[in-house]
């Protein structure tokens, strides 16, 4: 934002850094940031290990901080109406007003880590136990997914189809459809712990901690794999 630099650390400061490299200031939290900043009407949003999700003013003073029961390692996801959607360990989706108010949360079965993918009036979130669930903006579940084991990445939203990808701590990629039916699957190596992402033809990259870089085609068929020779988180 305005050329600068949101920087979390693991004693709990965020930094804002200018585009000189020169610190414009720091916030100090109570907890660990491991959580990636969003930025939505100059408000900067975060999770942190101490339990909080925080709005930080472009000042970096304190608009609200609001309490959950769990350490919080996803980011948030802002939607077009400034409501803001994160999950956290204590199992909870959580749904809050810019003003920092509760408007919905929804328990899932274990811990989330994953940030949640937000298309049109869907949200998409997998949990730690497996589960990869479809939620409308109201907070109503409309289906679920079950995985081979936990789901560490964010869902990818294909822009150009009705396709979304997520993978597991097995190593398995999936392809469903927005609606939740089953295209297809491929295994990698190891676990898959990175987010996909997706190129102007179709084509979906994932690395996993085999060490490889993969590419596959929208059917699912390996088009090339790029080893690194380092595990990949």
């Amino acid at each position: 934002m305005n050329g600068i630099t949101y920087i979390g650390t693991s004693e709990g400061s965020l930094y804002a850094i200018n585009i000189d490299l020169t610190i414009k200031w720091i916030f100090k939290a109570m907890g660990a940031i491991y959580s990636t900043v969003t930025i939505y009407n100059n408000i900067i949003y975060f999770g942190s290990y101490d339990q909080y999700i925080y709005a930080i003013h472009s000042n970096g003073t304190l608009y609200w901080k609001y309490q959950t029961n769990g350490v919080i390692y996803a980011s948030p996801t802002v939607g077009p109406d400034g409501t803001i959607y994160i999950g956290s360990y204590d199992y909870n989706l959580y749904a809050i007003y810019p003003n920092g108010t509760l408007k919905w949360s929804y328990r899932c079965e274990l811990y989330i880590y994953s940030s949640v993918a937000l298309y049109n009036d869907m949200l998409y979130i997998g949990t730690l136990g497996g589960l990869m669930q479809a939620f409308n903006t109201d907070g109503d579940l409309r289906w679920s997914i079950r995985a081979s084991n936990s789901i560490y990445t964010s869902v990818l939203i294909s822009p150009y189809s009705d396709m979304i990808y997520f993978a597991d701590s097995n190593g398995i990629f999936y392809a469903y459809t927005r609606l939740g039916l089953f295209l297809w699957q491929y295994s990698a190596e190891w676990v898959i712990f990175g987010s996909p992402a997706c190129g102007a033809d179709g084509t979906v990259y994932f690395s996993s901690y085999d060490g490889y870089v993969y590419a596959l085609d929208e059917t699912g068929v390996l088009l090339w794999k790029y080893e690194t020779g380092v595990c990949i988180t």
